[in-house]
């Protein structure tokens, strides 16, 4: 159990980085359909063939716009949620991971998406996701019991040694 415990963390950020791979990818797809469009409207207006070209445009232009939204979701993976991954600021990159795989599904063709809704749903329960931590509890340094705090006399007591720290 520990030892998937402790590779958790190395799944979701290598989930992560292939999330920004896709992400690159589909940029790369989007725009060049949205190019291939756009030469196509151009070749069209220079034969003046007849044509719809208005709607060739205006989804040349769509697809270009995807791939820059693809663009910018994936360098918000790579800066905030691979960068958090790495600067162990797991809640940021675990609750970024929910928030960007929405937009994912559409820019990221469904699987950037997937990667990172199986980031958020698997890292919600890992202890390294630091909402879920509970506080440390003090203990006695004699005895290495729990000890509580009296806040009258404002220190610590253990009711083992049945002393003040």
């Amino acid at each position: 159990m520990v030892s998937q415990l402790d590779a958790l963390p190395k799944e979701a950020e290598k989930k992560a980085g292939l999330a920004f791979i896709w992400f690159m990818v589909c940029a790369m797809i989007f725009i060049t359909i949205g190019a291939y469009l756009l030469y196509v409207f151009n070749d069209a207006v220079a034969n003046s063939k007849p044509g719809n070209l208005t709607a060739l445009v205006s989804f040349g232009g769509v697809m270009i716009t995807f791939g820059i939204l693809s663009i910018i979701l994936g360098v918000i993976v790579k800066v905030k949620i691979i960068g958090g991954m790495q600067t162990d600021k797991w809640d940021t990159a675990v609750d970024m991971s929910l928030l960007i795989g929405i937009p994912g599904f559409m820019f990221g063709l469904g699987l950037s998406g997937f990667w990172l809704y199986t980031i958020n749903k698997k890292m919600r329960d890992h202890p390294f996701y630091l909402k879920t931590l509970p506080p440390p509890t003090p203990v006695c340094e004699r005895c290495r019991q729990p000890v509580s705090f009296n806040v009258q006399q404002q220190k610590w007591y253990c009711p083992n040694c049945k002393i003040y720290l």
